[in-house]
């Protein structure tokens, strides 16, 4: 109860514990106030009204002026704490509702965060004529008090007064709070932050300033390929590191498992000295059941953090197996049991399993990155690095875990992040090393949306609209290729802040027109991959032709015959008989797709340049993409729908604006069996335009030269390096903001590329890649289908 003295200046603060002693605020040097059941603040003790004087606050005659607890903490509380006074109000009403519907023997302890604070909610009962309900809002660096003073900064304990019992039913008639001291408690995380934080800050400059730079032109202008991969393999690396520096969110993109562990296996510096100093001199990879799709985190980044894993267990490998000068490891793959994970298991022959489970197990059972003071743990270094990547492939970020004793035991999806396999050997058994991959998604089709429509439902995914807004933040949750919302939910939402969240695919169903031309509209019947692509191809065709493509093949002519209605004719022709009369689609005026073998045709390609021309080797991606060799070979559906990916490829274009990109392309020559040009050239006649390189020299062009590169409504996606962003702010004085504005008007969705791994000052709208995937683009020659995929996946998530 409080008791107040009859002139008011002092007031004495008591509260009614179990044995009937009153308990002093003030002696224990402690800020405290009431209030009533309307939430007006009406007494504060002596600690609090000394506090308001020494610091020019006005202090309110609480006995004739209403003050409620919201505008009374507006007058004490600082900076971006002023409004911490309506959280606190709109949770104590909340308390106050559930303590009035609390049942007998009912408790609740719910720990929940709301933006930058944790809340902390109790009703406890201690006995049938007394319930306890509290309400503790911590905030990681205390809540700042106004004043200057960085010591002056408070957790805020705040407590009901009740009335009733479990018959009668609980009252609220009041309120009570104290404002305690969390100096010492935010010291030393300051100190732990401020060193985990060098560590950061020195990672990402290293990415950037060496990795990003320094090491792109010596791979660049390195003619060894094996020195080639190790350089481009460390620069990537340090992409993965400012990646975690800046604890930058990854939308999924889709690779094949099979070609991610080829690609590792190439990088044949790295596996001949990784474990050298063990006698180790081979290493070998064999994948079982590795040809199927994954949706890795960040893609290139996905792909590293997929490497740390392997590395480290060959490291282990080598140390504790002692497999002699060669080492054979296996990396299989099979469907996890909720059919949304692919489970991995490696394990090496090494028959090691009882010697290494027993230290490395009891390592994993406890594993912990930090103490209960955010201090590294400096134990089990190679365990948890694995554990960290391992995570990063699921879309999880450690510290946005549960706090408990262990993270070895966190079982997002019931699924472990980590997990250790005995594999059977005769009779030793080797160690296998288990983590989940995430598995691509076909259609997200939000619910509300699907009158009148059949689908199946392991290729269509429904889901409320509820769910849809709750897990926008999501880095995995949403890895669909197709959405699909219902016409009438466009009106409601803000587009702008929720498509810049979704894939690039968006289609609607319904009566309401949407109000941005980047929508398409689904107007069938049947929905599968099939026909949400044909919509799709409507869409972006806007009453254009259909085009038709060509494979050049000096073995085989013909037309392949589709079923499906919508998708693109399909060729086999000569490649050296491209300027024929006699070609079927010369009448028909379509624009061409030609798939090039050898580059044979290309002459008559640069004298009239189809909508994409691709030339390819035996060794090529585009090869394994198109898939030529067999593309007559797929059954009739896959084969409509790989017509269909190709002529979404081809009509969709693309801008690079990179200062590096342009320049090192720009000269860089992409040799084949009858044809040479630069990476410029063979990109462009893909659909991706290269520019740039004028923003390197000295005099930095201002933004009039940048927009004059973007003709108007010509390109579906522009990416602009975030370093030409910079350069045009520091000498232009005009802000990444207003750059980015005036390009989004240009473009369909513009992407700002940077090996920083942040988007620090990027506008609403505007999406973000790493600089590493596209570098990749070009380095490693994918096909403009692989390149439309990564870009249509990409979302702006955290």
């Amino acid at each position: 109860m409080t008791q107040i003295s009859g002139e008011g200046e002092r007031e004495e603060f008591t509260a009614t514990l179990l044995n009937h002693r009153s308990f002093s605020f003030d002696a224990m040097l402690m800020y405290g106030w009431v209030a009533d059941q309307d939430l007006n603040v009406r007494s504060i003790n002596v600690s609090l009204r000394n506090w308001m004087r020494t610091h020019d606050v006005e202090i309110p005659d609480f006995h004739v002026t209403n003050i409620s607890i919201r505008k009374f903490f507006e007058r004490i509380c600082g900076g971006e704490d002023c409004d911490v006074g309506s959280l606190l109000e709109r949770n104590l009403r909340e308390l106050t509702r559930l303590v009035e519907k609390t049942a007998s023997g009912e408790n609740e302890k719910r720990l929940f965060p709301e933006g930058p604070f944790s809340i902390l909610r109790v009703r406890q009962h201690l006995q049938k004529a007394q319930l306890l309900a509290a309400i503790r809002i911590v905030k990681p660096s205390g809540v700042s008090l106004k004043g200057d003073a960085p010591d002056e900064r408070v957790d805020l304990i705040n407590v009901c007064q009740i009335e009733g019992d479990d018959e009668r039913g609980w009252k609220v008639t009041g309120y009570q709070g104290q404002l305690q001291e969390a100096w010492m408690r935010v010291v030393p995380v300051l100190k732990e932050g401020t060193k985990s934080g060098t560590v950061g800050l020195m990672g990402r400059n290293l990415s950037h300033n060496i990795g990003s730079h320094a090491l792109y032109w010596i791979e660049q202008d390195e003619t060894e390929k094996e020195k080639i991969l190790f350089y481009r393999h460390l620069r990537e690396r340090m992409e993965l590191l400012a990646g975690f520096a800046t604890s930058m969110p990854l939308s999924a993109t889709t690779a094949n498992l099979k070609s991610v562990i080829e690609e590792m296996s190439e990088n044949k510096l790295l596996w001949a000295n990784i474990a050298r100093s063990e006698d180790v001199h081979s290493i070998s990879f064999v994948p079982e059941g590795c040809d199927r799709l994954v949706a890795l985190p960040g893609g290139v980044i996905g792909k590293q953090a997929f490497f740390t894993i392997v590395e480290n267990i060959v490291r282990d490998c080598a140390k504790f197996g002692r497999p002699g000068r060669e080492m054979r490891v296996t990396i299989s793959a099979c469907d996890a049991p909720d059919h949304d994970h692919l489970q991995i298991i490696l394990h090496d022959d090494c028959g090691n399993a009882e010697h290494a489970r027993t230290s490395i197990g009891a390592a994993l059972e406890k594993l912990r990155i930090s103490d209960e003071a955010g201090r590294l743990l400096p134990q089990h270094w190679g365990v948890k690095e694995r554990f960290i990547s391992a995570a990063l492939l699921r879309g999880i970020r450690l510290e946005t875990l549960e706090p408990i004793v262990s993270l070895g035991k966190a079982r997002p999806d019931n699924l472990p992040i980590l997990d250790l396999i005995e594999m059977p050997r005769g009779e030793r058994k080797n160690l296998g090393w288990s983590w989940y991959l995430l598995k691509p998604k076909n259609i997200l089709l939000i619910d509300g949306s699907h009158s009148g429509v059949s689908f199946r439902a392991e290729e269509v995914n429904v889901q409320t609209e509820a769910w849809l807004l709750e897990n926008l933040d999501d880095p995995s949750a949403i890895r669909h290729r197709f959405v699909i919302l219902p016409g009438e939910m466009l009106g409601r939402l803000n587009l702008s802040n929720c498509t810049e969240k979704l894939p690039g695919r968006l289609l609607w169903i319904g009566d309401t027109p949407p109000s941005m031309s980047r929508f398409g509209r689904f107007d069938g019947q049947e929905l599968n991959s099939l026909t949400a692509y044909r919509e799709w191809l409507r869409h972006l065709l806007w009453g254009g032709r259909m085009p038709v493509i060509v494979f050049g093949d000096a073995f085989r002519k013909g037309r392949l015959k589709l079923r499906a209605e919508g998708c693109p004719d399909v060729y086999f022709w000569p490649n050296d008989d491209f300027e024929s009369e006699q070609t079927p689609w010369k009448a028909d005026g379509a624009p061409l797709i030609v798939f090039d073998r050898h580059g044979v045709g290309v002459n008559w390609a640069l004298k009239q340049p189809p909508l994409l021309y691709e030339p390819h080797e035996s060794n090529d991606p585009v090869r394994s993409i198109a898939g030529m060799q067999a593309l007559d070979k797929l059954p009739p559906a896959e084969l409509e729908l790989r017509a269909l990916q190709l002529a979404e490829a081809a009509l969709t274009r693309i801008l690079v604006l990179d200062e590096r990109l342009d320049e090192s392309n720009g000269h860089k020559n992409y040799t084949g069996a009858s044809t040479e040009m630069t990476y410029k050239t063979l990109f462009r006649m893909k659909g991706i335009d290269l520019a740039g390189s004028e923003y390197s020299k000295d005099k930095i062009p201002g933004p009039e030269v940048l927009y004059s590169n973007i003709p108007d409504d010509v390109y579906d996606f522009a990416l602009i390096h975030r370093g030409i962003l910079d350069k045009l702010r520091d000498a232009h004085d005009i802000t990444v903001k207003e750059v980015c504005s005036n390009v989004q008007s240009k473009v369909g969705q513009l992407i700002v590329h940077s090996g920083r791994m942040s988007m620090q000052e990027l506008p609403a709208g505007v999406k973000f890649l790493p600089l590493s995937s596209v570098v990749a683009w070009f380095d490693q020659n994918f096909s403009k289908m692989q390149i439309v995929e990564e870009l249509n996946l990409l979302r702006k998530v955290g």
